[in-house]
């Protein structure tokens, strides 16, 4: 019986079948947003799992014992080959406390790193043989050096070089030897790392760095070099690596730890010597830990309104579809069908199409989102698996069976509200009228003051903690902000919405109020046939409230997520920013300068670079003297760096009259000093006087350098040559780069460069880390995009049912009235108007509070800074605003031109 009734049911689907199409389509989107989530978080962790293997060039490293033979030594890579799960064993062994040297016959070099390595490093990994052949480094009495000692040393293969070793702690191990080059050899960045003894990828913006190792190496065979029997001046590390698919799963990251650290135990057992195991693996799996467990909620989070706005839209779409087809229902009931029979019908039916629009969403997802990571975001999509597709199949149809199980059910039950009779003689059902008297309930009231107030919050900026104090003496008013503090955190999420609904419901509700609303919007567009476009508005508000909602939420949605996302990366671009102050800072002892610069001016990929000397007067202040003509191309200036001239007017200023000087907001609040304000300077029993040019809000790259902020900034041409060139001072380098994409191997070099006291580099320069607040953020951006575009597509769906819907109910109307003399082009403005109003009263409605929104959310999400947040209006949010404009546009256009063209006589005979 129920299949009888489902066939009949989706005969009526088919006769109508636009409007099942609508009530597919808000399914599809439903099921293929999530599915797009899916594939965007399964994007995302791939290449998190990318970046965080590619920080770790050795998965374990094991530090042998001081008692350890060396005998010993040279059986690890056997013992640990044959536990399961290690893919490589390399023993590097270097000589420690020991001064030595190398000279060949033109030149000396002091202190190279003397190394004894297997073959096979040089065979498997990235380090290349530039010259010398392979076989001969078997041998005892032969060794191979890098490129830069080569070249250094001036030799090639063949030659001999002397070596010199003297151990101050065991004076019988010094030696001296003159031994033959047999290779020439360049070494990679993975190579480089294991013979350093460093298994991970340096981050310049985390670490300070002191006696990093050069890359003068000499490497001696671990095979064949029999005169070191001992560890007493040997520095050895076992580097292990691991088969990592079998050990890492980012969607399980603590189980592939404890994974790794069961095999810690392993090789602990089975080794011969006691060692301490330290695993660079398990400290990148635990840096990045938590990352794609905390943006899988937070992307379906992003889901949860345009789930709504879906699921609103195909309750919509089956509303009108029951609506004009209560006829064939008043017909199958008048035919002996119990109400019961035919709502088990209408429901199971809705399910049906629930199911398809499911199955349909998953496959449209796939191609949809691989277009979006591709064109949008430049990923390369990532093969799926199995596994992965029949789970995302299995939740598209659950999606779909719910949302047309939640959209079908009050529908379905209007069957019973009208007998058959009833039924089968009306052909459109009237709608409720708006009320003349309609006052909003003390609920709707209650709930948008409270939105208002917490708007009201993010205009301001202000934290309702802050008032506290001022209740707290009243127990009534105590209780009542204790209250609204309760009620802040569900706010903060649903305030726009709450805002949006109650604002549109008292309006719509209300026939006098819109009436005069839309009889003012429609007077410069329709003139004399405002009133009777108003007067359509009016005898359907239920419609129009519902596609109103639909719209206002959708551009609430749009602006509130795209301008949040992109002003808080904006924001995080700016404090990285002036952390570092310019693509790299490097800070360097005053004696290596010279030499310092030199180098620098060797490097094709430096743009420009300027220098600032660090002269300490106290503890509590810092005089800066630089050149400002070129820290003025060198930093990132901001409009905001000071009180009341631009950088470049500082600068210019500073550089045309030489004793004038800036000072940090902190200096000049805490001293009261102001600008043009005099001030004499003490450096060496040297008394300097300056003025005061402007006071600093915050200077990039020096921020850092004094916890208190006492900073001065004066020319270096006011300051005497004899204290720039001492050698108590510090030197700041602020160096823009040419070409960021380059930067890896000028990172490396520089890390190696001798009196470099700390590095810091901008987070999107390749070489640093990249994984952590700026990569979730822009992950959240994506998501964010991906969320607005599927709500252009739900509010131009929603639109365009109810515009044809509204046009459709409205063509005996206009068929009389054209046969009366009305035009064409009146008939298509008639049929236009109605729908541009939900436009024209959505789009500021929704813009406003979605900025609200992004203004509150980015000033709670904000990190302590010298400077506030601000909103950021992107080309990508203008060009997806203007495509919604163009949507909705089309959508209330296309059905009013179809119907205004239709022919008179045909449509008055089909009535």
């Amino acid at each position: 019986m129920y299949l009888s009734f489902i066939k009949i049911y989706l005969k009526i689907f088919l006769r109508n079948w636009r409007r099942g199409i609508v009530i597919s389509l808000g399914i599809v989107l439903a099921t293929s947003l999530i599915i797009s989530m899916n594939l965007l978080t399964e994007s995302i962790a791939r290449d998190v799992i990318e970046r965080t293997l590619s920080e770790v060039y050795a998965d374990i490293v094991i530090t042998p014992s001081e008692d350890v033979t060396f005998e010993e030594i040279k059986e690890v890579p056997q013992i640990l080959g044959e536990i399961q799960g290690v893919n490589g064993v390399e023993v590097v062994a270097r000589l420690a406390e020991v001064s030595t040297k190398v000279k060949s016959d033109v030149k000396e070099i002091p202190n190279p790193n003397l190394c004894l390595v297997n073959y096979s490093l040089f065979e498997k990994y990235d380090a290349s043989i530039i010259q010398g052949s392979p076989s001969d480094f078997n041998s005892s009495n032969v060794v191979m050096l890098t490129e830069n000692l080569a070249v250094s040393l001036n030799i090639s293969v063949g030659d001999q070089v002397k070596i010199e070793v003297l151990s101050k702690s065991f004076p019988s191990l010094s030696f001296n030897v003159t031994i033959t080059v047999v290779g020439i050899v360049k070494l990679g960045v993975f190579s480089f790392k294991l013979v350093s003894f460093e298994a991970e990828v340096f981050k310049p913006e985390e670490q300070k760095m002191s006696g990093i190792f050069s890359e003068n190496f000499v490497f001696f065979s671990l095979d064949a070099w029999d005169d070191l029997k001992t560890l007493k001046t040997l520095s050895v590390r076992v580097f292990v690596f691991l088969d990592r698919n079998l050990f890492v799963n980012f969607w399980e990251p603590e189980r592939s730890i404890n994974k790794i650290w069961e095999l810690e135990d392993e090789i602990s057992a089975k080794l011969p010597f006691e060692c301490y195991l330290d695993s660079p693996l398990v400290r990148a799996l635990e840096r990045n830990i938590y990352f794609v467990p905390s943006i899988q909620p937070v992307f379906y989070g992003l889901s949860i309104p345009i789930l709504i706005l879906c699921w609103y839209l195909t309750l919509t779409s089956l509303h009108i579809f029951v609506l004009d087809s209560r006829q064939d229902l008043g017909l199958i009931i008048a035919r002996g069908a119990p109400h019961k029979e035919v709502f088990k019908m209408v429901l199971i039916s809705a399910i049906v199409v629930g199911v398809l629009g499911g199955a349909l969403g998953c496959f449209v997802a796939y191609f949809a989102g691989y277009l979006i990571l591709v064109s949008l975001f430049k990923m390369s999509p990532r093969p799926v698996s199995l596994v992965s597709v029949t789970y995302n199949i299995v939740i598209s149809l659950f999606i779909g069976i719910i949302l047309a199980f939640l959209a079908a059910r009050k529908p379905a039950s209007q069957v019973f509200s009208t007998s058959p009779v009833e039924a089968s003689m009306a052909y459109v059902v009237a709608e409720e009228e708006a009320e003349v008297d309609w006052k909003p309930s003390k609920g709707l009231i209650v709930l948008v003051v409270l939105s208002v107030l917490k708007m009201v919050e993010w205009i301001f900026g202000v934290n309702p903690e802050d008032f506290w104090p001022y209740f707290a003496k009243d127990p009534l008013l105590n209780m009542i902000f204790g209250i609204y503090m309760f009620l802040s955190t569900f706010l903060q999420i649903f305030a726009p919405f709450i805002f949006i609904y109650g604002v549109t419901v008292i309006v719509i509700r209300s026939q006098v109020k819109l009436f005069k609303i839309t009889s003012a919007i429609l007077k410069p567009l329709l003139k004399d046939f405002s009133t009777l476009v108003s007067k359509n508005i009016v005898r359907s508000p239920s419609r129009f409230l519902k596609t109103s909602l639909i719209v206002s939420l959708v551009f609430s949605i749009v602006t509130w997520s795209i301008i949040t996302v992109d002003s808080y990366v904006t924001f995080l671009d700016k404090v990285d920013m002036v952390r570092v102050g310019s693509d790299i800072r490097v800070t360097l002892g005053s004696s290596y300068v010279n030499e310092f610069k030199l180098w620098l001016s060797e490097k094709n990929i430096i743009d420009v670079y300027s220098q600032v000397y660090m002269l300490p007067t106290s503890r509590k202040m810092t005089i800066c003297a630089i050149d400002p003509s070129s820290l003025s191309r060198t930093i990132y200036t901001f409009p905001d760096m000071f009180q009341t001239l631009s950088p470049y007017q500082v600068f210019e200023e500073m550089e045309k009259s030489v004793n004038k000087a800036v000072i940090t907001k902190s200096l000049a609040e805490n001293f009261d000093i102001n600008p043009n304000s005099t001030l004499t300077l003490e450096i060496d029993n040297v008394s300097l006087d300056i003025k005061i040019l402007d006071i600093a809000n915050y200077l990039p790259g020096l921020e850092e350098i004094n916890p208190n902020n006492y900073v001065v900034l004066l020319n270096y041409r006011y300051v005497s040559s004899k204290i720039l060139n001492s050698t108590d001072i510090l030197v700041i380098f602020f160096i823009r780069l040419k070409d960021r994409g380059g930067s890896e191997e000028f990172l490396r070099e520089l890390v190696g460069r001798e009196g470099v006291i700390e590095i810091s580099v901008l987070s999107g320069i390749k070489g640093t880390s990249s994984i952590g607040p700026e990569l979730f953020f822009l992950c959240l951006s994506r998501a964010a995009y991906i969320s607005s575009i599927y709500s252009v597509l739900v509010a131009f769906l929603g639109l365009s049912l109810v515009s044809f819907t509204s046009v459709h109910r409205r063509v005996k109307d206009i068929a009389s009235m054209r046969a009366r003399g009305l035009s064409t082009f009146q008939a298509f403005l008639l049929l236009f108007g109605e729908m541009f109003t939900i436009i024209v009263l959505s789009f500021p409605l929704g813009f406003t509070v979605g900025l609200l929104a992004a203004r509150g959310y980015i000033f709670v999400l904000r990190l302590p800074a010298p400077f506030v947040p601000t909103l950021v209006i992107s080309w990508n949010f203008l060009v997806i605003l203007l495509t919604l404009h163009v949507l909705l546009l089309i959508a209330c256009v296309v059905p009013a031109f179809l119907i205004a063209r239709k022919d008179i006589v045909k449509t008055l005979r089909i009535i």
